[in-house]
């Protein structure tokens, strides 16, 4: 097959193959990243900017005719756009990370624009939902018994949800049908009070449980599936448990205590 009949991507290869240059020095050449260079011979992208098509002709030692296949003066595959697409910033550092590095990239992006100061002053044309970022507690808490945690790591979670101040993954069946097993629960800062589901920290384990305090001072730590009554637990007033709380978790509706 002839230069001039072979794809657009395929030439710039070859071209720089047979000049011995790699991607890299190309796109240096060019004033383009590597990734775009990779694209373009991939055919992921063939609407190559005019003023980029002269310059790496140029660089590769050929006619912008040549490298673009045009015949009698027509273009063959690349059709002028009325304007030239702007080559954006954010490609190539989206293009140069991984998989885990561009879920955090986006999960960054997401935090920014829940921020006022960075959001775009022209009105959307199409409703955006809006998210925020709150921490989400990477221990898991249990809806039976405290597990007892290694470390209390945090990582970044996405909510629409505009009260949660933290989110927790929960783990067993004693909060459910209201918080299933594997969840995550939503939550705020403060302490729960009677009738209220609250976050916890006891005897050095976490759990999630519905929360009551009589007049003598005594807590008494509810499972909201009564058919698991063994995962309750009591705190006296002149016990020495350990009890801390973490604040309150988010429900969509008020539960009877038991």
């Amino acid at each position: 097959m002839s230069l001039s009949k072979r794809k657009v991507g395929d030439r710039i290869r070859s071209l720089r193959e047979s000049r011995r240059m790699t991607q890299q020095e190309l796109a240096v050449a060019v004033g383009t990243s590597p990734q775009n260079i990779y694209k373009y011979e991939q055919g992921i992208v063939t609407n190559i900017p005019l003023t980029r098509l002269v310059r790496m002709a140029d660089v590769l030692g050929v006619s912008p005719a040549e490298l673009a296949g045009w015949e009698e003066g027509k273009p063959a595959e690349i059709v002028p756009m009325p304007a030239a697409p702007v080559e954006r910033e954010i490609d190539p550092i989206w293009d140069s990370l991984n998989g885990d590095g561009q879920k955090q990239l986006c999960s960054y992006g997401r935090f920014l624009g829940s921020q006022e100061e960075y959001r775009a002053k022209e009105a959307p044309k199409r409703p955006v939902v809006i998210t925020r970022i709150i921490p989400l507690l990477g221990q898991s808490f249990a809806a039976g018994s405290p597990e007892t945690p290694g470390d209390l790591f945090m990582e970044d979670y996405s909510t629409t949800d505009t009260r949660a101040e933290f989110a927790i993954h929960v783990n067993g069946d004693s909060m459910e049908p209201y918080l299933p097993d594997g969840s995550v629960a939503l939550g705020v800062k403060r302490r729960p009070v009677d009738g209220e589901v609250g976050a916890f920290y006891l005897d050095g384990g976490f759990l999630v449980k519905q929360v009551c305090q009589d007049s003598q001072g005594n807590i008494y730590l509810f499972s909201l599936n009564r058919d698991r009554s063994d995962a309750d637990e009591t705190i006296w007033h002149d016990t020495d448990r350990d009890l801390r709380t973490i604040g309150t978790i988010l429900m969509s509706e008020t539960i009877p205590l038991p």
